[in-house]
């Protein structure tokens, strides 16, 4: 069994210093961390709209980190989604 946890922004800061990117594995998305596994649209209204909510998100809150690239995965007993390769 997989134990789910909510990395500190310091955590996700060391590791995309060091680029061990598979630390991310089972790592909860929460309101200072968020995955998105591709690029935002910015051709479309919604993808603009989308991309500027969640940078204010982050902004209004005490920061964090908007990754690109990384899929996430909802698990049904996870009240958030997990960071996954």
């Amino acid at each position: 069994m997989t134990i789910l946890r909510e990395p500190t922004v310091e955590e996700v800061n060391s590791i995309l210093s060091r680029g061990t990117f598979s630390e991310l594995i089972s790592t909860v998305e929460h309101a200072l961390f968020e995955c998105k596994n591709g690029l935002y649209d910015t051709k479309t209204l919604n993808g603009k709209i989308e991309l500027a909510k969640d940078i204010s998100v982050l902004a209004n809150s005490s920061g964090g980190y908007l990754l690109i690239g990384p899929a996430t995965k909802k698990k049904s007993t996870s009240p958030g989604r997990r960071a996954t390769r």
